[in-house]
């Protein structure tokens, strides 16, 4: 199948480009665009994995290595040299001629020169020739040595604009070689580097059109090669952040993710870009591009539903808020994994932004190998509905923006976005085997009141597990895979007490096969710890002494296990043994915190496979906020799931300290913890000092 599917994206491709510009043709552009992204998204995930023949091998070993994949890639891009190129190319062009002879594009509009260039092919499909210039210095500069070059070298306009389309598909291949470097040291495989290199709309609008944001994602990309940890190099990183700045300025936002406590004197070098200013500096350098971000919208996502509900005047504030608030929350959230970081990042900059042409998306392409995304996947598809308004503009010269568009573009990418928060990620590429062991670990401190039920309640869930596995193993033969163990698995249950000063070990040290490990002092992080080291259990579950747990519990964890053989980590999930309003709130925030954003409490029952924790480094040993702290280090470990709430969960807490004060407790060591972190802060010393706080030690 592996021979078939390749020609029929070929083919696709190919009609596409022979039926000349999508604007033209929008139905049958929009078919065979969205057969050829159809046709990679089977070949990559589906009949690539699957191709085992010697044939299939062989063409594999040879097609999809690195150079073959950019091989192909390249020969793809060529194919577009002669499509139509889009009227930013012109501007390209033309703004970078008029500097050589000394005129401003910041200061003057191309309206200005009409009856100087009226005649000039070039000019004549400049777009919005009344505003000046929106690019950044750098972006000014290759526009200027580029026209220099091939004002001089070609004779006919075409072949003027056919020169910047090759010269984009230069940058193109240097990306290209850098994410094979990135494919590699992400762990990723490394077919998936053909999700950017034979994506089609990286082609159309990169090859074909030849959008500047190509260049733009080479110097993106070229940040996250430098600050890959394995080869890091922060001042070449900079650099080159300052260059990405200068070529599109919203790149400014990667700066607060990629700076910390140990590079910060090196910033230094992502200002040297910035000189460039100085080229064209004048006090009215900013004013196009405020008319544009401001006054100018269209095909935006979040902005589109504001400017229904609120006044004009109002949008650019709140939406600023809006962007500001989801960037503080991924900059605290997504501490551990910078490319995760990052790749949240430019996706909640393009939901915010107030125009989202097509090409913008080339920037998020290369991010889509590291964390694969359905939803985004299905828009770059569905972008291809935009071909309709770009003919609309060519028929009528203005832009008209039809609504059964913007769903059509937006309402199968937000359905699926939003039920992907609730699922566990299907393209990670690793398999895991069936867990043979499960160790349960659970931190005592003077439970006593509640330590016998627990026990209860843990023998009664490895009995009914005993008792239901052969149905299990049934579901494991028929559809999972044949060759692995199908023995009851192994279960053993570690209790950590930490110093317990009523009647707790007596009642642990009796009636239940358990291993009890004595601490001096209480301490979750080390207790779980403790508990981990101790066991060998392919899976470890963490609980609370304080959680009652139904008899189905491990049936259900296991049942996930099964059913996802890429699941690294998870929850079992709670609610309150007492559920009025306010905590019913409480429980639906918490499952809304751990699926947007990863990040889940002990209470909710944190379960991983032990090779997964092994590799984020074990169970972090602090006396608070090892719950936060492990969630931290898994969140690179995409594969995590929410088993729904199968634990029932005390709200003794809550009735000690009163709801309001509780709760704002939380939220603030939490904030205060995620914050302080990520300034540096030493955890260990900041934990005790929050366990001081949290047990009111002082």
């Amino acid at each position: 199948m592996l021979i078939p599917i390749m020609l029929l994206f070929i083919g696709s491709l190919l009609i596409f480009v022979s039926l000349g510009s999508a604007s033209q043709h929008p139905l049958h552009s929009f078919f065979y665009y969205t057969a050829a992204h159809s046709f990679l998204y089977i070949i990559i995930f589906k009949i690539f994995p699957s191709s085992h023949s010697p044939m299939s091998m062989n063409l594999k070993l040879r097609l999809f290595s690195s150079s073959g994949i950019i091989f192909i890639g390249i020969i793809l891009r060529l194919f577009f040299i002669n499509y139509p190129p889009s009227d930013d190319v012109n501007r390209y062009a033309w703004e970078g001629m008029i500097q050589s002879k000394g005129i401003n594009p910041y200061i003057h509009s191309a309206q200005e020169f009409y009856l100087e260039y009226k005649d000039d092919p070039i000019y004549q499909d400049i777009n919005h020739k009344e505003i000046p210039t929106i690019y950044p210095p750098l972006s000014m500069a290759v526009f200027r040595g580029l026209s220099t070059i091939f004002y001089n070298v070609f004779e006919t306009p075409e072949a003027i604009l056919k020169g910047y389309k090759l010269f984009f598909i230069l940058c193109d291949f240097a990306l290209m070689l850098l994410l094979a470097s990135l494919v590699k040291s992400w762990d990723r495989p490394t077919h998936w580097l053909a999700l950017y290199a034979w994506n089609p709309l990286v082609i159309l609008y990169g090859a074909g059109e030849g959008h500047i944001d190509v260049l733009h994602a080479l110097f993106v990309v070229a940040v996250v090669v430098c600050f890959n940890k394995k080869n890091e190099n922060t001042a070449l990183g900079f650099f080159m952040l300052g260059c990405a700045v200068m070529t599109k300025y919203y790149a400014v936002i990667l700066l607060p993710f990629v700076i910390n406590h140990r590079n910060i004197k090196q910033v230094f070098y992502g200002g040297i870009p910035l000189v460039l200013f100085a080229l064209y500096w004048d006090v009215r350098l900013s004013e196009a591009l405020s008319t544009f971000t401001i006054h100018m919208h269209y095909n935006d996502v979040i902005a589109h539903w504001f400017r229904i509900l609120l006044p004009e005047k109002m949008l650019s504030n709140i939406m600023m808020f809006v962007f500001g608030l989801g960037m503080l929350w991924i900059w605290a959230l997504k501490q551990d994994d910078l490319n995760r970081s990052i790749t949240l990042c430019i996706m909640w900059f393009l939901l915010c932004l107030s125009t989202l042409h097509p090409w913008y998306l080339i920037i998020i392409i290369p991010f889509l190998i590291y964390s694969p995304s359905r939803a985004w996947f299905i828009l770059l598809i569905s972008m291809g509905c935009n071909f309709w308004t770009y003919h609309d503009l060519q028929q009528t010269g203005q832009w008209n923006e039809l609504p059964w568009i913007w769903f059509g573009t937006y309402g199968l990418f937000l359905f699926i976005m939003i039920w992907d928060f609730y699922r566990h990620n299907y393209f990670t590429h690793k398999n895991y085997q069936i867990p043979a062991s499960i160790d349960i670990v659970i931190p005592t401190l003077n439970e006593g009141e509640r330590i016998d039920a627990l026990k209860v309640q843990l023998q009664k869930n490895i009995d009914y597990l005993k008792d239901n596995w052969h149905e299990l193993a049934l579901k494991i033969k028929d559809g999972v895979s044949s060759k692995e163990n199908f023995s009851s698995p192994a279960i053993r249950v570690y209790f950590i007490d930490g110093g317990s000063s009523d009647n707790t070990l007596q009642s642990l040290k009796s009636d239940m096969d358990a291993t009890v490990i004595q601490l001096d002092l209480p301490s979750r992080g080390k207790q779980f710890s403790e508990g981990i080291k101790k066991g060998n259990g392919d899976v470890i579950l963490m609980l609370h002494a304080d959680a009652k747990l139904p008899e189905n519990m491990l049936v259900n964890l296991m049942k996930a296990f099964i059913v996802y053989d890429k699941l690294q980590w998870g929850i079992v999930g709670h609610r309150y043994e007492t559920r009025p309003l306010k905590m019913k709130i409480i429980e639906w925030s918490n499952r809304l915190r751990f699926s947007h954003f990863g990040l889940a409490f002990g209470d909710q029952g944190i379960f991983v496979r032990r090779k997964v924790l092994d590799g984020i480094g074990g169970m972090p040993e602090i006396r608070l906020m090892e719950d936060v702290e492990v969630s931290l280090r898994l969140n690179k470990c995409l594969n995590r799931i929410n088993l729904g709430g199968l634990l029932i969960v005390s709200t003794r807490s809550w009735k000690q300290k009163k709801f309001t004060g509780y709760t704002r407790q939380v939220m603030k060591l939490v904030s205060s913890y995620l914050f302080l972190r990520r300034f540096g802060a030493d955890i260990h010393q900041l934990s005790s000092e929050m366990y001081d706080i949290y047990y009111q030690k002082k």
